[in-house]
């Protein structure tokens, strides 16, 4: 390889004006592909997620009506303050919103809906009465004094307050056949603590009104949703009076409030960290002319990346670019090694040969690290494998095609030979290196971290990863309480309609075990056709063993008109067939949102606690609860890593010892890495830092970062031995390698300022990974290849 690549360098050095124009169009074209790249900003993206997850959000989000947004109007002047500013708000609106993304503005509760879905309910008693309701009325009808009793509550009913909405229901059900189908329609009714004003909804402390509007993105489309936000935001600045208020909050607010604080994040950790680390690359090597190579090279490889997703046809997550800090600290490697090599050579080609091996070694391996991310089901995360791999592939070759065209670098140069040796000692003595306690001492702390690195936990709370503000902690918390909801854990069941009527008896034995605590079940209300059918024979069987014309008759006798109730009598005489979906749409469009679909009822089941959840769960095929779909994802998440720790550490080793040729010189290389490694989990542990679905990427950053360190102190252990050349190359790679670790580090440190939790912990992870992969890097290499010599296992001459 390295033959090929000098050939190259002769051809470019005779045909220079040719490579020029090729690197040219070459470059233009990067730039148009770049230009239409889309962008994307969802934190689920990073979960290896599959049908069955994906189908199971869905679902929830229809159930938890995660697209609905809820405008808080506050003022301390009182109800008929708040109430004229919403009536501002919603004459101010059409004309911000031309698109008509708000398609309806109702801020009054609509009484007609009500009266709709229970006219609907009761004009349809034959499709929703089943046994018990039977059963209950055989008992009812058979007490002599039922019928005087029951029209004497309706009187009393119909001369109340509530007479005019109750009349409509009273004469199509006078004997109260549906009070238990009542029931269950008000449990689909919002459970929420309030109180009315006008038609208006207010907290119970009548400080704020509520308005909920649904966003036509949903939950995940954080671009949109942050549009919407800004929209709505800006039609409350312009309508409101003084004193008056509107704060939204609801999913969409919080998913546009994380797109947000990511972009704001992403702007400035690779602000910060570009700045730091030219400040530092400036101050190491004096010289504007190397700080321009690493920046053109890196620059470079980050362009081929973006270009290739596009040409791809792909989007790229934002999450994925706010790691680009850390790809660029390594990728920064390749033009540093060769810089501070060139400094000490001075001639292009010549520093060529020499770095070849190491380069190209380096890049392999970690490339084939990242590699590994890519078989994975999660979207972001085998995107982040393949941007990265791209990235470092486009810098190599910028710095093994271009850089050694360029002109020799000069600025600080370093010292020769006694001077080198001296400084080594100076930065670890020889007799550290040589000691056998030094090995002693590095073998009990393994032992140690290796303890509690079989401790270190994994979080798979996604929602610990979204950034909320306090205020909006505070308002999701105020409406989570307002909804009455309860302690427990909730299980969603989604099935077909006839799968979920074959469930019942299932669903009643799990209620007499206690398992069940409570239930929303849309199947009472929204009957298949087969359960339709049998439903309307118990209904004709009932009124052919039942005079209903005894019942009228008593109503007559008690002063009620022959017409009072022609409803009832109409509804029992007619012939009625089984209805098709859409002639449900009183209640599928309403109270049962969230609940029906085409091809699935979603029941909700309220259990105890994650273990009530899990026997449940265990019994009722398709249910799932959030923290068991989420723990079912994390373990699919560590699996998935395990395998990429498994498949990093055998390619690593594999290409390491193919590459050095003896597999002594590979255990060499490798071993810094997987040492490293526990020592990271043990330090994770005792400072209390978990892993989560973004910040166990790192495994492939660390392994990429160390077979990078190892192979070039390996490599300068064998050059130096080999030639006797003292420590010259060691030292001049243990430079460059003190250098890539600093500005690893400062790349790193800028993501600490982030307030997003899932890029902060990126900070805190590698922040400790570098650490530990530096000083392993830096301390085990040369200890092995000593004692290795010692006791002649490895003969190199």
């Amino acid at each position: 390889m390295e033959k090929y690549f000098l050939l190259f360098h002769d051809w470019v050095q005779c045909h220079r004006r040719m490579a020029l124009a090729a690197l040219t169009l070459f470059l233009a074209v990067c730039v148009a592909l770049v230009a239409r790249l889309d962008f994307k900003e969802d934190i689920t993206d990073f979960l290896p997620v599959d049908e069955h997850y994906r189908r199971s959000m869905q679902v929830y989000q229809e159930v938890a009506s995660a697209n609905k947004i809820v405008l808080q109007f506050r003022s301390d002047e009182g109800m008929d303050s708040i109430i004229a500013g919403v009536e501002r708000f919603g004459a101010e609106l059409p004309k911000h919103d031309t698109i008509g993304w708000v398609r309806a503005f109702e801020p009054q509760m609509d009484m007609t809906v009500a009266l709709d879905v229970a006219e609907f309910v009761y004009s349809h008693l034959p499709y929703l009465l089943d046994e018990a309701d039977y059963a209950r009325m055989d008992s009812l009808l058979a007490d002599a004094d039922f019928a005087p009793r029951r029209l004497a509550w309706i009187e009393q009913q119909l001369t109340s307050m509530t007479g005019s909405f109750m009349q409509l229901m009273l004469q199509l059900d006078p004997m109260g056949m549906g009070n238990r189908v009542a029931a269950h329609l008000r449990d689909f009714q919002p459970e929420m603590s309030w109180v009315q004003h006008d038609g208006y909804l207010f907290t119970a402390d009548s400080a704020c009104c509520l308005v909920t509007i649904d966003s036509p993105f949903g939950s995940s489309e954080s671009d949109m949703n942050g549009r919407l936000v800004e929209m709505l935001t800006s039609v409350a600045d312009a309508s409101l009076p003084d004193g008056v208020t509107m704060r939204p909050t609801g999913a969409p607010v919080i998913a546009a409030g994380n797109a947000t604080q990511i972009r704001r994040d992403t702007v400035l950790s690779l602000s910060v960290s570009v700045v730091l680390i030219l400040a530092l690359l400036l101050w190491a090597f004096r010289s504007l002319r190397s700080l321009w190579y690493i920046v053109l090279s890196t620059s470079f490889g980050f362009l081929v990346a973006l270009a290739a997703i596009s040409l791809m046809g792909q989007s790229l997550s934002l999450i994925v670019l706010g790691i680009a800090s850390i790809i660029v600290g390594i990728a920064v490697n390749y033009p540093l090694h060769f810089a501070c090599h060139s400094q000490e050579v001075g001639e292009g080609r010549r520093t060529l040969a020499e770095l070849i091996k190491p380069l190209l070694v380096g890049n392999v391996t970690t490339v084939a690290a990242f590699m590994t991310l890519v078989p994975l089901k999660a979207e972001a995360i085998r995107q982040l494998g393949l941007f990265s791999a791209l990235m470092l592939v486009g810098t190599i070759l910028f710095v093994l095609v271009v850089m050694p065209h360029l002109r020799p670098v000069k600025g600080r140069v370093m010292a020769d030979g006694a001077a080198l040796a001296d400084t080594r000692k100076r930065i670890v003595g020889e007799a550290v290196v040589k000691s056998p306690f030094s090995l002693i001492i590095i073998a009990l702390l393994t032992a140690f971290f290796g303890w509690f690195s079989l401790q270190t936990t994994f979080d798979s709370d996604v929602s610990h990863l979204n950034f909320m503000t306090d205020e909006q902690r505070a308002d999701m918390s105020q409406l989570a309480s307002m909804q009455g909801q309860s302690d427990g854990v909730t299980v969603y069941l989604p099935a077909t309609q006839t799968a979920m009527e074959a469930m019942r008896p299932m669903l009643d034995s799990l209620w007499r075990a206690g398992e069940i605590l409570a239930e929303k079940n849309a199947s009472f209300l929204f009957p298949s056709a087969e359960k339709q059918r049998e439903r309307l024979q118990l209904w004709h069987d009932f009124w052919q063993t039942h005079n209903y014309h005894i019942f009228l008759s008593q109503a007559r006798d008690a002063g009620f008109s022959e017409e009072a109730f022609e409803p009832f009598q109409l509804m029992v005489e007619m012939e009625h067939k089984p209805l098709a979906y859409s002639d449900f749409e009183p209640l599928t469009s309403t109270v049962l949102t969230g609940y029906v679909s085409p091809d699935a009822l979603v029941t909700r089941l309220i259990v105890a606690d994650a273990d009530a959840a899990a026997r449940v769960e265990s019994v009722l095929p398709g249910s799932f609860d959030l923290t068991s779909l989420n723990s079912r994802v994390a373990n699919a998440l560590t699996d998935n890593f395990n395998f990429i720790g498994l498949a990093c550490a055998c390619i690593v080793f594999l290409f390491l010892w193919l590459s050095f040729g003896r597999w002594q010189l590979a255990v060499i290389a490798f071993t810094p890495m997987a040492v490293g490694w526990i020592w990271i989990l043990g330090l994770m542990q005792l400072l209390g830092i978990q892993f989560n679905i973004v910040n166990i990427i790192l495994a492939t950053f660390i392994f990429g970062q160390g077979d990078d360190y190892t192979i070039f102190i390996t490599e300068g252990l064998l050059r130096d031995y080999r030639e006797g050349t003292g420590r010259r190359t060691l030292i001049g790679y243990q430079r460059s390698i003190l250098l890539s670790a600093a500005i690893m580090l400062v790349g790193i440190g800028s993501l600490i300022l982030a307030k997003h939790p899932a890029m902060h912990s990126l900070a805190e992870v590698t922040i400790i990974g570098m650490g530990v992969v530096v000083m392993m890097a830096w301390l085990l290499p040369p200890m092995i290849f000593h004692w290795l010599l010692k006791i002649k296992i490895l003969n190199i001459k």
